[in-house]
């Protein structure tokens, strides 16, 4: 169980760090259409307002979603580690169990260690 743990927190981690640079992409995308030189000339390139705030409030998101992704993953991560070095003995007894009612429902996932 402590592998999986730490094969998610790496996933977490990973799509996290790379959610951070489509944000900073997109942020670029719109200080970028600011002006391009071409030649000795500064050429306007055509991006209308609400064009840029689609951008930036999409960069918003994606960054907003990226550090909780990096957190969650050092979490995970962590917990690995610490369910792969605390079971020296194998015994280590994993759970995941399903629960639905109503329109809801959860996914439990316990362990001793």
């Amino acid at each position: 169980m402590g592998w999986v743990s730490v094969g998610v927190g790496v996933a977490l981690v990973g799509g996290g760090v790379a959610m951070h640079f489509v944000a900073e992409g997109k942020r670029s995308d719109v200080t970028d259409a600011q002006t391009d030189s071409v030649g000795e000339f500064q050429v306007l390139r055509q991006l209308t307002q609400a064009d840029a705030e689609k951008k930036i409030s999409a960069a918003n998101t994606f960054d907003i979603v990226g550090f909780s992704a990096v957190g969650l993953g050092g979490v995970a991560l962590v917990t690995g580690v610490l369910l792969l070095v605390l079971d020296d003995e194998g015994t280590a007894e994993p759970r995941v169990s399903a629960t639905w009612w109503g329109d809801g429902g959860a996914v439990v996932w316990t362990g001793r260690f």
